[in-house]
Order: structure tokens, then C-alpha cells, then sequence
């Protein structure tokens, strides 16, 4: 957990309480806890599939508009 906070830039206990109210919102847990820190479940693995996908298609709306608004390559009105 430590190590994804600070390759997130963000306090450990930052994550943990983001993490927790993900959990919350979504309604169950999504990772098993254990001494060794945190692991996704099934649950969590079928939220990241989602949550990649979802995150790709934001990344190439951005990219299409981002194309458009080219002064050399976009569409002129």
C-alpha cells in the first residue's frame, strides 16, 4: 500500500480511505485484506476490467477532440 501511495504521490492513509469509500460506493469489498497488505478480488478484477475500459474511452475521446481542435488538421465551420 505504501508503495502505490508514493507512486501515486498521495499519503498512505490517503489511498486507504479512497480505497474504502470506493468500497462503499460500489457496496461490497473489492480487495482482501491480510497482514501483508492488500488483494484485489474477484470482485475488484471485474471493477478494473470495467474501470480500464472506461478509462480507455476517455483517453480517446480526449485524443478525438484533441484532433479537431488542431488549427493545422481540424475541422474548420
Amino acid at each position: 500500500m505504501s508503495a502505490t501511495a508514493d507512486a501515486l504521490g498521495v499519503p498512505q492513509s490517503t489511498l486507504s480511505r479512497r480505497l474504502q469509500r470506493l468500497e462503499y460506493d460500489v457496496g461490497t469489498s473489492l480487495f482482501d485484506r491480510a497482514a501483508g497488505g492488500l488483494r484485489i478480488n474477484s470482485r475488484g478484477e471485474v471493477l478494473r476490467e470495467h474501470l480500464s475500459k472506461a478509462n480507455a474511452e476517455l483517453v480517446a475521446g480526449v485524443e478525438a477532440v484533441r484532433r479537431i481542435s488542431d488549427p493545422d488538421r481540424g475541422t474548420i465551420r
